[in-house]
């Protein structure tokens, strides 16, 4: 038995931030034939924020050459490289907001609709909230979803992987008006 230390990214509200921060899997063997600085156990970027910036927020595993000895000891350590962290990325995304768009949304709709709700400070343009719903738990991915749920998610009508306040195409409200 060999124990190392390893990290898993946990998501504090995972439904609310699905589909801005996306999630993270494992490389495909094609992947890792076109990157050789990548490691199968390894965990990418697959969607959202996590993709978009998997170079920055990822870092560096750490490397170490040891001789065993018959023993299966290790007798002397020949090189060693510490991991290095990833990157940290900064959000002008309000979280108590972002968490209050979802669950109205979802208490909106009755879990029965789709929507989307996104937020913009009138001031300076920044993005507050982006809300997609349904959401999905983006903690599952990478570490423990099973085939029954992602076939649930997948063949859901709502189409929970699908972000439409970035890729829906819906007609201008009363908003446009101003313009």
């Amino acid at each position: 038995v060999e124990i190392f230390e390893n990290y898993r990214r946990r998501y504090l509200d995972p439904y609310a931030y699905s589909h801005v921060l996306g999630f993270i899997g494992k490389p495909s063997p094609e992947e890792l034939i076109a990157d050789s600085a990548l490691l199968p156990e390894e965990l990418i970027g697959r969607s959202g924020l996590e993709a978009y910036y998997d170079d920055k927020l990822r870092g560096k595993p750490g490397k170490k050459i040891a001789e065993i000895n018959s023993y299966g000891q290790e007798s002397r350590i020949k090189l060693t490289e510490d991991p290095k962290e990833g990157e940290n990325l900064n959000l002008a995304i309000d979280g108590a907001l972002q968490g209050v768009a979802y669950q109205m949304l979802e208490n909106y709709t009755e879990g029965k609709k789709a929507g989307s709700v996104v937020v913009l400070d009138v001031n300076t343009g920044a993005l507050r909230a982006l809300v997609s719903f349904p959401g999905f738990d983006s903690n599952k991915f990478g570490y423990s979803l099973t085939q029954e749920e992602l076939s649930l998610l997948t063949l859901s009508s709502l189409s929970p992987f699908f972000n439409r306040s970035i890729s829906g195409e819906f007609p201008a409200g009363s908003t446009i008006k101003p313009l």
